[in-house]
């Protein structure tokens, strides 16, 4: 017998589990998808204490104890071996195939869109199965968000030193597909690893906390670990190069120095990861009682059916904060790969002093139109503020839209991460084919100063004038809240 909580109905298992399944198919044959939306407004309260009580209960997490700052920055440091890979993924990956490894833009373009792929569609395929189960084997004690998480901690440890690492079956006198051959299925492993690090982590937060302002915290406390990975990056690669610094640009001589920072990155992000792993503990999904797996499969049919893509696309809002979240990824991201080829091609600036202005941040994109290299460290505090800004305020929306809707977390992290790693992977593979084929030699320093200059600059600031728009273009963007609360 199980007793709900609502009204005290006293049910056997069996008719709740039959009624969940009729009710979801019998709606979804009478009715449409957006129709049932509201349809389900109009429920009794008999059926709404039958799910909460039967189905609600087996998604039930406890909330009783508030997060401590202890654990507030346990979870924003379990994402930080995240935060180094990504770092030297979208600043450095680039400049150290074109320039270390000496491979041509195009082929170099076309790894990074193959990983941005990869990375978008793992990222949906693995928010899917987050929700559903954890990882087999010896993952699965770790509880089914930390479990994707450490499995993709492992995938990434195992394929990064790969990456920025010379190609072990290549001469002098190799191809460039022969180097593609070699560096892209490490690169589609260690996306996959990223991926669902990513998607674990964040799916994590709304299962941690209910509270909005909390959430905001915590997703702050992320972000902070984020500056500091990319400080962290900047900082060692520049003192590296400063140390062997002959004022001449990033070439073949610096594989060893690259090599470094990715050893540096693995050993600091596998200790993150085991705090991480120490100090958070995933809440128990089974509530305060205990239901056989053929019953949670069974009214899991109604949550996947109240969850599901088209319930979602039936919400302006999801496409409001699907638009804001790509943006101001795209944003963020096209300053932070073509920012250091526009520094390494300035004539007047040697390699460490180029790579050392990235320590405070990234240049303010107007300023970058013009030939001040002074202000280019001043401004990058501006620019710097604007990124923490706008990925805080789009992940704050992302977690409001969800909201207590935890069950489906991952699958929303994961379709609008699909879209942001495939956007930038188009726009980047897009800018690689226009980029001046001269680029290839130092002679031609003026022509890709110019070009980089221009994509540092249009390309940025048009994402954030389109912004504007899901921001300014509707109320109910900051009304999710309310709104979110017609949908129960």
């Amino acid at each position: 017998m199980i007793e709900t909580t609502g009204n005290a109905i006293n049910r056997t298992m069996s008719p709740p589990t039959i009624y969940c399944g009729s009710a979801t198919l019998s709606a979804r044959r009478s009715k449409g998808w957006c129709e049932m939306e509201s349809n389900e407004e109009r429920n009794s309260e008999e059926t709404e204490s039958i799910t909460s009580g039967v189905c609600g209960q087996v998604e039930n997490v406890d909330t009783s104890n508030e997060l401590n700052n202890c654990k507030v920055l346990g979870y924003g440091i379990g994402h930080f071996y995240n935060d180094l890979c990504a770092s030297m993924w979208f600043t450095y990956l680039l400049l150290f195939l074109e320039k270390v490894i000496i491979m041509r833009n195009s082929v170099a373009g076309l790894i990074m869109l193959i990983g941005q792929t990869t990375d978008a569609l793992s990222t949906a395929f693995i928010g899917v199965l987050s929700d559903l189960s954890s990882v087999p084997f010896c993952f699965r004690h770790c509880g089914q968000r930390k479990s994707w998480h450490a499995l993709g901690t492992v995938l990434v440890t195992f394929s990064f030193a790969f990456i920025y690492n010379k190609c072990f079956i290549c001469d002098q006198l190799t191809t460039d597909w022969k180097l593609f051959a070699w560096y892209a299925p490490y690169v589609i492993v260690f996306q996959i690893g990223w991926a669902a690090v990513q998607i674990s982590h964040l799916a994590l937060l709304p299962e941690l906390t209910y509270d909005e302002s909390r959430r905001t915290t915590m997703n702050s406390v992320r972000h902070g670990f984020t500056v500091v990975a990319n400080l962290i990056i900047f900082a060692v690669l520049s003192v590296l190069l400063y140390l062997d610094d002959s004022g001449s640009a990033v070439g073949p001589r610096d594989l060893r120095h690259f090599n470094i920072v990715a050893g540096m990155v693995i050993v600091l992000g596998l200790v993150t990861g085991i705090i991480f792993y120490t100090v958070i503990k995933e809440p128990s999904r089974n509530g305060h009682i205990i239901v056989s797996t053929s019953l949670r499969y069974q009214c899991g049919i109604l949550d996947a059916f109240k969850l599901s893509l088209l319930k979602w696309m039936c919400r302006f809002q999801f496409y409001q904060v699907g638009m804001l979240y790509v943006l101001c990824r795209l944003y963020i991201n096209i300053s932070q790969v073509y920012f250091p080829f526009y520094i390494t091609h300035l004539p007047n600036l040697s390699k460490s002093l180029a790579l050392l202005g990235c320590l405070c941040g990234f240049s303010n994109c107007l300023v970058i139109q013009f030939d001040a290299y002074f202000p280019i460290y001043i401004n990058a505090v501006l620019l710097g503020a604007t990124q923490a800004i706008l990925l805080i305020t789009s992940l704050s929306a992302v977690a409001k839209l969800i909201r207590q809707d935890t069950g489906s977390g991952a699958f929303v992290y994961g379709i609008l991460s699909s879209m942001d790693k495939i956007s930038n992977g188009i726009v980047l593979q897009m800018i690689e084919l226009f980029s001046p084929s001269s680029c290839m030699t130092r002679d031609s320093a003026v022509d890709c100063t110019s070009f980089y200059r221009m994509m540092v600059v249009v390309t940025p600031i048009s994402c954030l004038l389109i912004a504007f728009f899901p921001i300014f273009g509707d109320d109910s963007l900051s009304n999710l809240n309310s709104s979110q609360q017609s949908y129960r």
